[in-house]
């Protein structure tokens, strides 16, 4: 069984998040578990040098935004396995 942990935008309690997502991946492991960034919570994964799985909605207020400055600051690669979903 995969469990799956939404990271969304919003207030996000950092070290709650991180304990949380630590613990978890501990007790399953890390190919058991399926990580989504919502909107913001992108900025979270990244900010803690997380890779996940899938990647939803408007990180950093907008895709435009996202393809340019964050994508510098963060060098992320597209063909790293992570699922982009947009529309």
């Amino acid at each position: 069984m995969i469990d799956t942990i939404i990271v969304s935008g919003g207030d996000i309690q950092s070290d709650f998040a991180l304990y949380f997502l630590k613990k978890n991946i501990e007790k399953a492991g890390r190919e058991n578990i399926r990580l989504i960034a919502a909107d913001r919570g992108l900025e979270f994964f990244l900010d803690y040098l997380i890779l996940p799985d899938v990647v939803i909605g408007q990180p950093f207020g907008g895709w435009k935004k996202f393809s340019g400055n964050a994508k510098r600051r963060y060098s992320i690669r597209w063909d790293a396995g992570v699922e982009i979903a947009k529309r």
